[in-house]
């Protein structure tokens, strides 16, 4: 699909419940201030790549941070508070606890954030050597060995962390048999000489896991 325009943004706004008529053209503004898209011809809004980063790094934490959901949930406590049908302190309360438990959360996990910054913005891209095969996009991903080792997508900007300690080999372009996976296998590989262990490593799965059971 294409990029949005101003005005589909702000039906899409209106179709989640985020912000009000007056509050919708400062959000569009904030976003464009920031530097998290550009207006092109047509008004249409493009991401830019801190844009981009920022919003995966989000989402690879804690999706709610970038969904609707969230933000439309606050809206209408706050419409029920205007309407006499919702306690004002108790939906602070509770909006307050809730965001507390995210911030934690996210703070807990802020190097994840950092792992994509770094490969995003870093020079270090610029050298990072093809290595094995996405399984969405069929490019390669790169490999990053400074510390933390990482897999890196330029296409994508998808950043794949990886277990760290060991020493990472290309295993000739066998793929992960996983359901609907495709990726381009590795071999992890720990210890030396008669205690060497080589594991089977697909970046998807490994920060990816499939659900238990």
């Amino acid at each position: 699909p294409g990029y949005l325009t101003e005005a589909e943004l702000i039906g899409l706004m209106e179709k989640n419940g985020i912000g009000t008529d007056a509050s919708i053209p400062t959000h569009i503004n904030n976003i464009c201030e920031r530097n998290y898209v550009q207006v092109a011809s047509g008004r249409r809004l493009i991401p830019t790549q801190l844009g981009t980063v920022l919003v995966q790094g989000y989402y690879r934490i804690d999706a709610d941070l970038v969904l609707p959901l969230v933000r439309a949930s606050i809206e209408k406590q706050c419409d029920l508070v205007a309407k006499g049908l919702a306690d004002k302190a108790r939906v602070v309360a509770h909006s307050l606890a809730g965001f507390r438990r995210k911030f934690d959360y996210f703070v807990k996990e802020i190097h994840r954030m950092d792992s994509l910054f770094e490969a995003s913005f870093s020079p270090l891209t610029a050298g990072g050597k093809p290595w094995t095969k996405c399984g969405l996009t069929s490019r390669y991903l790169q490999f990053i060995p400074s510390r933390p080792q990482r897999l890196y997508n330029k296409n994508t900007e998808e950043v794949y962390s990886l277990p760290q300690g060991g020493t990472l080999k290309q295993w000739g372009g066998r793929v992960c048999a996983a359901a609907g996976c495709g990726f381009e296998l590795s071999l992890y590989v720990v210890g030396q000489g008669k205690e060497e262990r080589c594991y089977p490593l697909c970046p998807n799965c490994y920060n990816r896991p499939a659900p238990l059971g």
